[in-house]
């Protein structure tokens, strides 16, 4: 489980936990708070390593005591920021601001790799990645067979690759259902190009 800052900070009506993380949270990220600062109007220019990757917050700040876990994140004044805790048969990160809304205010590429690398802390292989981050790419898998949904917000149109996990969908045809895009196939690749402010809907076919 992975948490970003205030996990169950305010309780029934409103009320503030006199522990941080509340309800018990803190036996499951083995972590309790020491400090908490609510800046969201000044907190633009946040920073905190976690991992040794140096990435944005935003909003608050909350720092920690550790009560079993590790700490593997610090403020620039070396205070804890982030907290890994084994707890059951599961993980825990806890990190002690919004790297979310950081990486939306301050996009970048070092940021991008330590997201991505949460999926690897879980032991998740990726089903798909895409060569351009301005579009977002979902798929879509079961009794109806596989669908690949790929939306372009940006103002110019995009050629897209696509590449797939060996084996997550067994296709050998992809035909666009929304817009007739041509759909170049390629091992366990896709190219697609994706109009500006649009989309297409791939159908791949066993």
């Amino acid at each position: 489980m992975v948490s970003e800052g205030l996990p169950a900070y305010f309780g029934d009506h409103g009320h503030v936990g006199a522990t941080q993380p509340n309800y018990g949270l803190d036996e499951v990220f083995g972590a309790r708070q020491i400090y908490v600062e609510f800046t969201p109007d000044i907190s633009d220019g946040l920073t905190l390593e976690i991992k040794g990757s140096q990435i944005a917050g935003r909003y608050i700040r909350q720092d920690y005591e550790l009560r079993g876990g590790e700490a593997v994140g610090h403020y620039s004044n070396g205070h804890v920021a982030a907290v890994e805790h084994r707890f059951g048969q599961g993980r825990t990160l806890l990190m002690g601001s919004f790297p979310g809304a950081g990486y939306y205010r301050r996009p970048s590429p070092v940021a991008r790799e330590f997201f991505a690398g949460l999926l690897t802390m879980a032991g998740v292989t990726p089903r798909l990645k895409v060569n351009d981050h301005s579009v977002q790419a979902r798929l879509h898998y079961g009794l109806g067979g596989g669908y690949l949904w790929i939306t372009n917000p940006t103002r110019s149109g995009r050629t897209v690759n696509v590449s797939f996990a060996p084996g997550v969908v067994p296709f050998t045809s992809a035909e666009d259902l929304w817009g007739q895009q041509s759909v170049v196939l390629s091992r366990d690749q896709i190219n697609v190009g994706v109009p500006a402010r649009d989309a297409v809907v791939v159908a791949l076919r066993p």
